[in-house]
């Protein structure tokens, strides 16, 4: 009998025991992104980019990852002029408590960027965003339509292979990756806006200074003035694809999104950017 209630008593010491600890671990919190479009009225607008390494910042200040839903570590949004929205969904690893600051990397980790596509789970099977096996990924890609066209491509540049079906033996010189801290960020009231109204303002600053330099007076019997008598409705599109520093508006692009064109770091810890801010 005495065997018994001590047998008895260990286990509902151990149960208790089990409570206790089980009370104590971290429970997962699904959590969820909301990234919205801000665009210039009446562009059409076709975006995509790749989320990485997304962290929430929690009350003692320590950063959490937040584990997403699918096969990947990377996310993929894309946003139209006529889908402005998307959620990114996970799963957050917390004893609770409130949560001020959210952190991600607009890119594909470098372990990750030259697979075979052909083969990735998805997000990473879109071949929208993807250039080569030597190239790897397009992180970021915007076609824009509107008072200008242009396109804005960003993905790992510099890379070393024997050919474009060959990926690289080791990192590509210019990495291009964007790390976007929002401080404030506050993840049960706010949206994360993708701005893109700055660089297309940029667009149309190259576009104005084009037309004027096209209208410049000439003489009439010059051949500059005979040639220029071609219709000229708009300047080129804008395409800016992997040569960022050969093209002003390029490098001012970059600048934009927080990086340098000429080594595809970030300035100021990319503190500079302009393409993502909350929405309170």
């Amino acid at each position: 009998m005495v065997f018994k209630q001590v047998k008895s008593c260990k286990s509902a010491i151990l149960l208790a025991l089990g409570i206790a600890l089980n009370g104590c671990a971290p429970q997962e919190q699904a959590t969820q992104l909301r990234f919205e479009l801000q665009a210039p009225t009446g562009a059409r607008i076709d975006l995509g980019f790749y989320l990485s390494a997304i962290e929430l910042r929690g009350d003692d200040g320590q950063w959490l990852p937040l584990h997403l839903s699918g096969k990947q570590p990377v996310a993929l949004v894309h946003l139209t002029d006529q889908a402005t929205q998307q959620m990114v969904s996970g799963q957050l690893s917390t004893d609770g408590g409130d949560y001020r600051g959210l952190r991600f990397t607009v890119g594909v980790p470098e372990a990750l960027n030259h697979a075979n596509p052909l083969t990735a789970a998805f997000p990473l099977n879109d071949s929208g965003m993807f250039w080569s096996w030597q190239q790897g990924y397009k992180f970021l890609r915007i076609d824009a339509a509107g008072s200008n066209k242009w396109a804005l491509h960003v993905g790992s540049t510099g890379c070393q292979s024997p050919s474009a079906i060959r990926p690289p033996a080791s990192p590509c010189a210019q990495s291009n990756r964007v790390t976007i801290t929002l401080p404030d960020y506050n993840p049960s009231s706010d949206h994360i806006a993708v701005d893109i109204r700055a660089l297309a303002a940029l667009v149309d600053k190259h576009a104005s200074s084009s037309r004027e330099r096209t209208s410049s007076p000439e003489p009439m019997n010059s051949p500059e003035r005979i040639s220029s008598l071609e219709p000229i409705n708009s300047p080129e599109p804008v395409d800016c694809s992997m040569h960022y520093a050969m093209q002003p508006v390029c490098r001012a692009m970059f600048d934009t999104i927080g990086l340098n064109a000429d080594t595809g770091e970030c300035h100021t810890d990319c503190t500079s950017q302009q393409l993502f801010h909350r929405i309170h």
